[in-house]
């Protein structure tokens, strides 16, 4: 039943794409985030649903679609250098057969990260990639609430979709985390469902949901980003005591749910040196660090760290940085950081030019909450091997597109492209100066 379900679903979204390209886009976030073959058992053509939706949506985009330029061209720049620098280095892979996987995988994200940039060239667009993004994410993050209020989490209990990038509980810690910062933006300023009445309520117990999960996973991963999403939400709060106060009630709330086993686990943190599990990560990043020394310029290209032997079996990296180090060199590294750091800064560019503008305040807290995404994910990123994960490419994709559609309104266009998912504005959002 349910995948009868959702071959009908998909079946009517396929058309639909013919007349808005940025419907593929969506419905391309939509199986991404939740393979059709784990969650609907839909397995008559497995991995090849996505493929679909991406041969169409390319088509009817490079056919139909008026284009627009990203916005910052340099962000966009050093993230096509860093996509370059990949293909080299995986040219140059000390396994490339096993590297070969991995790159497939990792080159359809950067494509549909560029897509997207593209794309996004209205405030709905934007809104709606973020509400895939939250129902998706949300979707796992109730299913881990209830189990950990049931059974107590734990193990493999509390996790993302099989086959998906929230399949390992560290990784599925972090992406909660970044899509607190989502939820709150969708509940202060979202257009979509705006006159849905109980909207805000529902959003601030998936919240609550959200934090239960990241309890549920019982992963160390998900203190260290909690915590700083907490620290980060109350750095750009204007009202910095309400805040820290009400994120202390909320967590309060959810570690009433929390077991035993939580706390035993959360204590470790503390005693990292005697633990067997952070010693192997601290080994990881001393092996990738001197492996870097020893190819300084392109790494050993990906799958890389299946030299970093532990008895029988290789460690992985535990570490996004040290990843991209070993696998991509030192210059890999830099443009990596580079790329996240041009996110920050670029958001932190529609934070002060929108501050100005009270028309613009949607603008200004949701380059807040992409802020606050990024740092929950590069905090995660410490303790986990993610930087081929899709999380922040979509945060690049959207701080991009959100930059375009702030220039558009600062210079007062209207930025409209046909389809059903646009939703025009009457105007500037202020008048003209006067002439002199």
């Amino acid at each position: 039943m349910r995948q009868l379900l959702f071959i009908m679903v998909y079946l009517t979204l396929l058309p639909c794409i013919f007349v808005s390209p940025f419907i593929g886009i969506i419905v391309y976030k939509w199986l991404e985030y939740m393979p059709p073959s784990v969650v609907y058992y839909a397995n008559a053509l497995p991995n090849q649903y996505s493929l679909f939706v991406a041969l169409i949506t390319i088509g009817v985009w490079t056919f139909t679609e008026k284009k627009v330029v990203p916005r910052p061209f340099w962000l966009l720049a050093i993230f096509l250098c860093f996509v370059l620098w990949t293909q080299i280095t995986t040219y140059l892979a000390v396994f490339p057969e096993d590297a070969a996987v991995k790159w497939e995988r990792t080159n359809k994200v950067f494509l549909i990260a560029l897509l997207t940039s593209a794309m996004l060239t209205t405030r709905v667009r934007i809104e709606a990639l973020m509400w895939t993004m939250a129902l998706a994410i949300g979707y796992f993050a109730i299913s881990g609430a209830a189990k950990t209020i049931l059974s107590g989490g734990g193990g493999n209990t509390v996790v993302g979709a099989y086959d998906s990038f929230m399949s390992d509980r560290v990784a599925f810690a972090f992406y909660l985390c970044a899509l607190i910062p989502i939820l709150w933006y969708l509940g202060r300023h979202d257009t979509m469902l705006a006159r849905f009445k109980w909207r805000n309520y529902i959003i601030k117990g998936l919240i609550v949901a959200v934090i239960i999960s990241v309890i549920g996973t019982h992963a160390r991963t998900g203190i260290v980003a909690g915590l700083c999403t907490f620290a980060m939400f109350v750095w750009h709060s204007k009202h910095k005591f309400v805040t820290a106060v009400g994120g202390v009630v909320m967590l309060s709330i959810a570690l009433m749910f929390a077991p035993a086993e939580y706390f035993k686990r959360a204590e470790t943190v503390e005693t990292y040196d005697q633990d067997e599990s952070a010693q192997s990560r601290v080994e990881s990043w001393t092996w990738a660090y001197n492996y870097a020394k020893g190819h300084p310029i392109v790494g050993g290209g990906y799958k890389v760290f299946q030299l970093n032997l532990r008895g029988n079996s290789w460690l992985e990296a535990h570490n996004s940085f040290f990843e991209v180090l070993a696998e991509h060199g030192f210059v890999g590294l830099f443009l990596f950081i580079s790329v996240l750091a041009g996110i920050w800064f670029n958001c932190g560019w529609v934070i002060n030019r929108c501050r100005q503008h009270p028309d613009l305040a949607w603008a200004a807290d949701l380059g807040r909450a992409l802020r606050i995404a990024l740092v929950a994910y590069a905090s995660g990123g410490f303790f986990g091997s993610c930087a081929t994960f899709n999380l922040p490419y979509d945060i690049l994709a959207l701080s991009i597109g959100l930059r375009g559609v702030v220039l558009r309104e600062l210079a007062g266009l209207v930025a409209t492209v046909p389809g059903p998912v646009d939703m025009p504005r009457r105007g500037p959002l202020w008048p003209a100066p006067a002439k002199a």
